[in-house]
C-alpha cells in the first residue's frame, strides 16, 4: 500500500482531515500518546500506512518532550503498530497489520515456559479444524486453485527430495486454509501457530511426504466438496499424525540426551 503523510494531505485541503492529537495534560504520556494514535485509527483519520508528522509536530502537539516521544512510539512499534522507516521518505508510519504484536507475545510465553507443547497443540488444532470447516463453505475456485497447486509443487518437492521446500509448502497450505476463511483473525492466528511449530519442524524435520500427503490430499477434497464437517475432522487426523511424528522425536531426543550423559558421567 503506498504511504499517505498526513500533514501533506491535510494542507493540501483534502476533504479528509489529518489526526486531532490533542496536548498531554497529566498522566503517563507513552499510554496517553497510544490511546489517541489508537483513536484516530478508529476515527478514520489516520489508516494504514500513513506516515505520522515529524517528531518535531508531534512533540509540540501532544505538549511532550521529543525523547518521550521517541520511547512511545518505540513501544508502539514493538506491539507491532508502528514502523520506523530510515533515510530518505523514511519516518513514522502505521504498520500493515500482520499479527507480528501477537507472535512476539506468544513467542515471549513460550521462551518463559508459560506456553508448553500441549498447550500448542491443543491451541493448533482447536484453530486449524475451525479454519478448515470455514474454509469449506467460504473457498471461491482461485482458493482451490491455489490449495491445488501447492500439492502439486509438494509432490514436486518430494521426488526432488527438498525439505526446505516441503516444509515451506506445508506451511504455505495453511496459510492459503486461512485465507480461503476470509477471516483475518484466522489468518494472524494461523500465521503465528505456524511460526511457532516451525521451531518443532527445524528440530525434528517432516514425517515422509508418504504420510504427509494423502492426508493433506484428503483435506483439500473435503474442501472442495464444501463439506465442513468433513474438513475438519481430515485436518484433526492430519494434526494427530504430526503430532504422533514430534513425540517420537522428542522421545529420541531425551533419549539421546541420557545416553550422552551417561557417557560423560
Amino acid at each position: 500500500m503506498a504511504s499517505r503523510d498526513v500533514a501533506e494531505h491535510a494542507a493540501c485541503g483534502s476533504d479528509r482531515s489529518g489526526p486531532n492529537f490533542e496536548r498531554i495534560a497529566s498522566g503517563r504520556p507513552f499510554e496517553e500518546v497510544a490511546r489517541q494514535i489508537r483513536r484516530e485509527l478508529q476515527a478514520g483519520t489516520l489508516k494504514t500506512g500513513d506516515r505520522l508528522p515529524p517528531e518535531r509536530a508531534l512533540s509540540a502537539q501532544f505538549g511532550i518532550s521529543r525523547n518521550t516521544l521517541r520511547q512511545a512510539l518505540r513501544a508502539m512499534q514493538t506491539t507491532g503498530l508502528l514502523e520506523m522507516r530510515p533515510g530518505k521518505g523514511g519516518g513514522t508510519f502505521i504498520r500493515e497489520g500482520g499479527g507480528d504484536a501477537i507472535l512476539v507475545g506468544l513467542s515471549d510465553l513460550t521462551r518463559m515456559g508459560i506456553i508448553q507443547p500441549e498447550h500448542l497443540r491443543e491451541a493448533r488444532t482447536a484453530l486449524s479444524t475451525t479454519v478448515a470447516a470455514f474454509a469449506a463453505q467460504r473457498r471461491t475456485a482461485s482458493d482451490l486453485e491455489a490449495l491445488a497447486a501447492t500439492i502439486a509443487q509438494s509432490e514436486q518437492a518430494a521426488r526432488a527430495n527438498d525439505l526446505d521446500e516441503r516444509e515451506r509448502l506445508g506451511f504455505e497450505f495453511q496459510r492459503l486454509l486461512a485465507a480461503a476463511t476470509g477471516n483475518p483473525v484466522f489468518i494472524v492466528f494461523t500465521n503465528a501457530i505456524i511460526e511457532l511449530n516451525a521451531a518443532l519442524a527445524r528440530r525434528f524435520g517432516a514425517p515422509s511426504n508418504r504420510t504427509v500427503l494423502p492426508r493433506r490430499r484428503r483435506i483439500y477434497e473435503a474442501i472442495k466438496a464444501g463439506d465442513p464437517a468433513r474438513a475438519a475432522a481430515a485436518m484433526e487426523e492430519f494434526l494427530a499424525m504430526l503430532e504422533r511424528f514430534y513425540v517420537r522425536g522428542r522421545a529420541k531426543t531425551a533419549q539421546k540426551a541420557v545416553a550422552s550423559n551417561a557417557r560423560q558421567s
